[in-house]
């Protein structure tokens, strides 16, 4: 293959202190380690070829911190970190490696199968499927490291917690961001 898709994705939103070991290894095993043994299969005929891509769909999960989604995030931060790793690896041999960060995407996935049609708050706005495809199609033919499609203060969360993790959070939950979460637990 020329290009790799890795964007399989399962969540439970739930508080860490409950949460189900057998469905904590089932998010562990689909959203980062399927990731990392399908990469490893494809990887070696694009470095013999000397082009390819590898395209890892994460979440602005992975990165920012999320109340309920834990085991999720965890994830998702650990497919942020391998594909700048990789990416920087595999650069050599002519093999891109891009990640994609997609906020709340309504009307298809995980968000719009849980959230009963339940507006997020403002600072969360979602955005469509056709934008993250977009930004996918974008992120491969510009060989971007990572691209996060999201709107409003979902945007930019990463630069506030990569700034000040404790303003981040407290400005979040000012803003309803904790509330809007807690009313989406699994129920699984």
């Amino acid at each position: 293959p020329d290009l790799l898709v890795n964007n399989a994705g399962i969540e439970t939103i739930a508080p860490f202190a409950s949460f189900d070991m057998d469905r904590l290894d089932a998010i562990v095993a689909t959203n980062l380690t399927a990731a990392m043994k399908l990469t490893r299969l494809v990887v070696p005929g694009m470095i013999r070829r000397r082009r390819g891509h590898v395209l890892n769909i994460s979440s602005a999960a992975g990165k920012t911190g999320i109340p309920y989604y834990s085991v999720y995030g965890a994830t998702k931060h650990a497919l942020v970190g391998f594909s700048w790793s990789l990416r920087t690896e595999l650069a050599q041999h002519g093999v891109g490696v891009s990640v994609l960060c997609p906020g709340f995407v309504s009307d298809a996935g995980m968000y719009a199968d849980r959230s009963n049609n339940a507006k997020p708050p403002r600072s969360m706005a979602t955005v469509t499927p056709g934008e993250v495809a977009a930004a996918a199609l974008r992120a491969v033919e510009k060989d971007r490291a990572e691209v996060v499609v999201a709107r409003g203060m979902t945007k930019i969360a990463d630069v506030f917690y990569a700034l000040s993790p404790d303003l981040a959070m407290n400005v979040a939950r000012r803003m309803g961001v904790d509330e809007f979460l807690a009313t989406t637990i699994s129920e699984d």
